[in-house]
């Protein structure tokens, strides 16, 4: 890559995209599947660079020590840990209420067949006292 490089581009390799920004002289780059969206891709790639401009202004990336890219990394990847636990703990507790509601569900179901076997029996019982 150099200054002659498009903007943004994907590379397909197997089953993978590589994907890169690139701005202000800093190259982002993720590796997706195939099946992940390019736009979701372009996406992250465009927030990750807005928030390495928030974070180092417009400094030339050759005044930027190494610890500062690296320091960048952990945030990203902090923020990227707890946007993961916090979707997974919305999916598991979604999956919680969709299960006890089945639950109660076959637990009045459950309910209602008792008593209309009872009602069947106390009919059938009537039904042979009679004869």
């Amino acid at each position: 890559m150099n200054e002659n490089s498009e903007e943004r581009c994907s590379i397909e390799s197997g089953s993978y995209y590589f994907h890169y920004l690139i701005q202000n002289g800093v190259c982002y780059m993720t590796i997706c599947d195939r099946s992940y969206p390019r736009q979701f891709a372009f996406s992250y790639l465009e927030e990750l660079s807005k928030e390495f401009l928030m974070s180092y202004g417009n400094e030339p990336f050759e005044a930027l020590r190494i610890y500062v890219i690296y320091v960048f990394g952990l945030e990203i990847l902090t923020m990227l840990t707890t946007n993961a636990y916090a979707r997974l703990n919305t999916e598991l507790n979604e999956v919680a209420n969709i299960m006890t509601k089945n639950l109660e569900s076959v637990l009045w179901r459950g309910e209602g067949l008792e008593s209309k076997c009872c009602l069947l029996i106390q009919t059938m019982i009537d039904y042979y006292l009679e004869f």
